[in-house]
């Protein structure tokens, strides 16, 4: 029942069910079952690979992102951690955990090691004193931190629009309902008004009488002319007979 409390997902579906004929089992017949059911599909260059590729999480601190690569690492090895794969899950991390410290975790810790594990503690307090904290950034709700490994480019601020319109204001119709026209002495127009006025009759009336013209002319212009015959014989000729 130890065993089971630390089983996740399918693995501790499988051992509940088949609980009875396990209990017979010893613990290292038990081992072999569970890495014979549920190893790793991959095969040691795929998961060299994968582990070489494993970046840290923002929300995931150095230790956790350390205990992530040795378990890769230990895959290799049909789950068992060693010397070996200690030391590729180190170089991982020194590699991967902050890339712009890369080369003063590599001063600082011995990549060839008989303890690759104190190593990888050493490496782990180096950057939590850099970085001030263990890793784990913490965003705010309001006012998000940029990452520090990619700088977040800064969006150029559109030009506001102007506030005053090109158009330009109606002007206001003036009232002339208190003018007096000098001409004619009456109110609700000027004299300017009361010219202007009497211009456009006078050309009115001279249109007028223009076109009548034109038409009396076109008349007289269409009516035949009085025709003289020599067969009709004239008063003086009727008086000589």
């Amino acid at each position: 029942m130890v065993v089971a409390a630390h089983l996740q997902g399918a693995a501790s579906t499988w051992f509940m069910r088949r609980f009875d004929s396990l209990q017979r089992m010893t613990f290292d017949e038990l081992c072999t079952a569970l890495r014979y059911n549920f190893r790793c599909p991959l095969d040691r260059l795929e998961i060299s690979a994968a582990l070489g590729s494993t970046t840290k999480k923002a929300t995931e601190s150095y230790a956790d992102f350390s205990h992530h690569l040795s378990t890769i690492a230990a895959t290799m090895n049909d789950g068992e951690e060693s010397i070996a794969t200690a030391e590729d899950a180190l170089a991982t991390f020194v590699k991967n955990a902050w890339p712009q410290h890369r080369a003063s975790l590599f001063s600082c810790v011995k990549m060839q090691s008989a303890d690759p594990w104190r190593e990888m503690e050493e490496a782990i307090k180096y950057l939590t004193k850099v970085a001030g904290h263990d890793g784990r950034r913490r965003f705010s709700s309001t006012h998000p931190t940029p990452s520090r490994d990619r700088p977040v480019p800064t969006k150029r601020s559109e030009p506001s629009a102007p506030t005053t319109s090109n158009r330009r204001a109606k002007t206001p119709r003036r009232d002339f309902s208190n003018a007096v026209c000098d001409t004619c002495h009456r109110r609700g127009h000027t004299t300017g008004y009361h010219d202007q006025w009497v211009a456009r009759q006078g050309q009115a009336v001279h249109a007028r009488l223009a076109l009548a013209a034109t038409s009396i002319l076109d008349d007289e212009e269409e009516k035949p002319l009085p025709t003289t015959s020599t067969d009709t014989p004239s008063r003086d000729s009727e008086r000589d007979e």
